[in-house]
């Protein structure tokens, strides 16, 4: 028994049982006793009510299937090819919900970078950073915007050449060399909107946050996501994208935060 998959399917019954009641805050708690032969031992695990508010919206209707996929894309040493019921894998390690319960960031997971396409949508995105991270609605505003105009850059431009260095992006430096990179491609392009302000770049595209640490990560990620959400159909007619089946797409490299 998976005392943290066993948390998120009593969480997933309690929303299917009081669906529509989203003005509850609920905090679930588990305490899981185990004996193996050796002293009793006794865990104890919370979600806080964040994570289950957030858990409401993965769970309609129109986000289920999206949720799914990035749940299965958390499970840890599995063999697809040979799964054939959720027994064969309901118990092993799920990193979407380890990190959910240790407040770590699930953001990486939204992205299938193999399949180059977007897990879910930039609703279902939205929530979980403004529910779980209490992420500022002008930040990611801002970020959809930029990733917008990007996209419609990398389009005009017949090449996936700044996709690719930003999907591979190692640092803060690279990042932003990226991101100038495309401000004077869309120059060249005639675009007469800017990429971003001064304001918006050091307000909400990279903030501060202690000492030298930025949320470039964050950024970076939502970026590539917006962009695989709006060009994943336009990649793969120009064979920009590797062609995988379901199976692949879920047993790729687990992505870890940064």
């Amino acid at each position: 028994f998976n005392a943290h998959n066993g948390l998120f399917f009593m969480a997933g019954e309690m929303i299917a049982y009081a669906e529509g009641r989203f003005e509850e805050n609920i905090t679930m708690q588990l305490y899981h006793f185990s004996n193996y032969g050796q002293s009793p031992e006794l865990d104890y695990f919370q979600l806080p009510a964040r994570v289950f508010n957030f858990l409401r919206h993965a769970y309609q209707r129109q986000f289920k299937s999206a949720w799914r996929e990035i749940v299965l894309s958390g499970y840890q040493k599995v063999n697809w090819e040979n799964v054939e019921s959720e027994d064969d894998y309901k118990n092993r390690q799920n990193l979407v919900y380890e990190f959910l319960l240790d407040g770590r960031s699930i953001l990486p997971f939204f992205l299938n970078r193999k399949g180059r396409k977007a897990r879910g949508n930039w609703e279902l995105i939205s929530h979980y950073l403004k529910e779980v991270h209490r992420m500022d609605a002008a930040r990611l505003e801002t970020i959809k915007r930029v990733g917008d105009l990007i996209a419609e850059s990398i389009r005009k431009s017949e090449r996936d050449r700044r996709l690719r260095q930003l999907e591979s992006a190692k640092n803060y430096r690279d990042c932003r060399n990226i991101l100038r990179f495309v401000i004077r491609e869309r120059i060249a392009q005639g675009e007469p909107e800017p990429l971003f302000s001064l304001d918006e770049y050091v307000n909400h595209l990279f903030p501060e946050m202690t000492g030298d640490f930025t949320q470039w990560t964050e950024t970076r990620d939502l970026l590539v996501f917006r962009i695989y959400e709006k060009l994943h159909d336009w990649l793969r007619e120009k064979g920009f994208v590797e062609e995988v089946d379901e199976d692949e797409e879920i047993d790729q490299q687990t992505p870890q935060p940064s």
